[in-house]
């Protein structure tokens, strides 16, 4: 089955709990029904990759393999405040957004969710930096 992925390896790719993930095929009729065998629930993992691209701010960039990472996470990457996250990357759109709440158009507190791949590419220097530090 390597096509498919359990509910924790889907987490590895998609950061938020065990239960969003189980949720998210009753509250979001384009996320992919898991395939029950046994007491496991698998997913194919071109279909979350296809959902999650369509969840991006802009299409066609996510690839297979990749991961999404928080604010926070980007935080501790780069050595760096929420605010300098902020002003440096939300404010001016700098990266790729993505947007996992269920009704895009209705959430309030949405989070930001990044595309790990593009993060390591744009901000290579200071990762360097914090690792040399």
């Amino acid at each position: 089955m390597t096509n498919k992925l359990t509910t924790h390896e889907v987490r590895a790719i998609v950061p938020v709990s065990t239960h969003t993930i189980i949720r998210y095929p009753l509250t979001d009729s384009t996320f992919p029904n898991p395939q029950q065998i046994g007491r496991a629930n698998y997913y194919d993992v071109g279909q979350i990759y296809r959902w999650l691209d369509s969840r991006a701010s802009q299409q066609g960039y996510i690839k297979a393999g990749d991961t999404l990472i928080t604010q926070d996470a980007i935080c501790d990457m780069l050595g760096r405040s929420k605010a300098w996250v902020w002003l440096n990357i939300m404010k001016p759109k700098a990266l790729i957004t993505v947007d996992l709440s269920p009704k895009r158009s209705e959430a309030r507190n949405k989070r930001a969710y990044f595309i790990e791949r593009q993060v390591r590419e744009v901000f290579a220097d200071l990762i360097e930096l914090v690792r040399a530090a």
